[in-house]
């Protein structure tokens, strides 16, 4: 029967165990260490290891880019008509003026509905006959 030293028999078995284990550390190592490396490609898919197994996802796309759509700009007031002498309805009541201006002194006041008869026109100012001036805003033609 031939004697083994137990010594010399584990050094090389684990000598072998050694050498046997070195590439798949390395390439461990590689797989683990690869995506963190660099960034994926945007075509690429990235794997995500698991205990179980590995779970593969795409790479996330920006979503679509939704057009701006503006509503049409609308005038901040009506476009002034081209104002005339006549009837006129009052829409609201309204003060009326010595002047054609919201400066001048009230001299009266004219209630929503009633007509009035303008005999003359400056600017948006409208002249009642024989009692004075109203903004054109707050009357419309008959």
């Amino acid at each position: 029967m031939t004697k083994f030293n137990n010594t010399a028999v584990f050094t090389a078995a684990l000598a072998g165990m050694v050498a046997l284990s070195a590439p798949l550390a390395a390439s461990a190592a590689q797989v683990q260490r690869g995506p963190a490396d660099r960034a994926p490609a945007a075509n690429e898919r990235h794997v995500t290891p698991s205990r179980n197994a590995p779970t593969v996802s795409r790479p996330q796309q920006a979503p679509a880019a939704r057009p701006v759509v503006r509503p049409a700009p609308t005038p901040s007031h009506r476009p002034a008509a081209r104002l005339q002498t006549g009837t006129y309805r009052v829409t609201t009541t309204v003060n009326v003026r010595e002047r054609a201006s919201t400066q001048s002194r009230r001299v009266g006041q004219v209630r929503a509905g009633r007509t009035v008869q303008v005999d003359r026109v400056s600017g948006n100012w409208l002249h009642i006959r024989n009692q004075g001036w109203i903004s054109a805003q707050y009357a419309v033609r008959r």
